[in-house]
């Protein structure tokens, strides 16, 4: 996939493998390089200026989007403001192989204007002890204005003590359903192993119930090929809630569980539905996903 160049410098052969080098396996490099956790959510096949390379999401819930390029030009710093804004980004990333003095002179100029609203990095490659590793050549300020933090509302306050009860739930019974750290929100994202598809938890305080999907990706042939085995699949899951989503890169297939998160004394009930549910999710799906059925 690389080669190296000298101590300092590593060379990829094509945008391709550099985009696979960041999606697969670094999320480790990548905290390190941040200082924060990154999840991957999704990697598009190809490079495109209509959707950005991978998108993920940084500090628990804020939305982020990644582009991959070797070397840095200015054109690639609007579409991550296109994707930013399509996506309701909190966050950009760039990834370059290598930078250009102008082009950072512009991102280091943009980065303390638009800092108090979404967060730029430039993140390149560099060799460390013969290993590839992943450094920042530009982040937010330290100093950069913060918006006053957010009155946390009667219902974050609920929904987050839900997914902390939740959390100590599944630890207590050694769970194979483990979600992240909680957060003041209605859902929770978990990774069944296959990129762009996660199962995702929901709690709905308005309509009092719980639900859990398969959230596919910037994928609607996936979708269409799931929908196919529709009456196999419902066999197994039961009455199923199947949403192309039209108008929208992302589709789901979810099931809901009428629940009141309010009913401390049957929290468990709430619980072990969602552990049940979200095993049995990932066990049939993705036997259509990987191709076994």
């Amino acid at each position: 996939m690389t080669t190296k160049t000298n101590n300092e410098d590593t060379q990829f052969r094509s945008r391709k493998d550099f985009k696979a080098f960041i999606s697969e396996d670094s999320e480790t490099l990548l905290e390190e390089a941040l200082g924060t956790k990154v999840k991957i959510l999704s990697v598009s096949e190809q490079s495109t200026d209509e959707q950005p390379d991978i998108l993920a999401v940084m500090n628990i819930h804020e939305k982020t989007v990644f582009e991959c390029e070797l070397k840095q030009n200015p054109k690639t710093l609007a579409n991550l403001l296109k994707h930013a804004a399509a996506y309701k980004a909190k966050n950009i990333i760039w990834c370059v192989n290598q930078e250009s003095p102008e082009v950072m002179e512009t991102a280091d100029w943009l980065n303390k204007l638009i800092s108090h609203e979404v967060k730029l990095y430039v993140l390149t490659v560099h060799i460390e002890n013969f290993e590839l590793k992943l450094k920042a050549i530009l982040k937010p300020s330290a100093n950069a204005y913060q918006k006053p933090t957010a009155k946390v509302t009667d219902t974050k306050q609920k929904q987050n003590e839900f997914w902390q009860a939740f959390h100590k739930y599944t630890t207590d019974n050694n769970s194979l359903i483990k979600i992240s750290q909680p957060a003041p929100q209605h859902w929770m994202y978990l990774t069944i192993g296959i990129s762009g598809v996660s199962i995702q938890l929901t709690i709905n305080t308005a309509k009092n119930n719980l639900g859990c999907e398969l959230l596919i990706a910037n994928d609607k042939e996936l979708f269409k090929k799931l929908e196919g085995n529709k009456k196999e699949i419902e066999k197994q899951l039961g009455k199923l809630d199947w949403q192309a989503l039209e108008g929208k890169k992302s589709s789901r297939i979810r099931t809901t569980f009428d629940f009141n998160i309010e009913d401390k004394e049957n929290l468990e009930q709430g619980f072990s539905w969602m552990v049940d549910t979200a095993s049995r999710f990932k066990t049939v799906f993705n036997k259509y996903l990987k191709g076994d059925k």
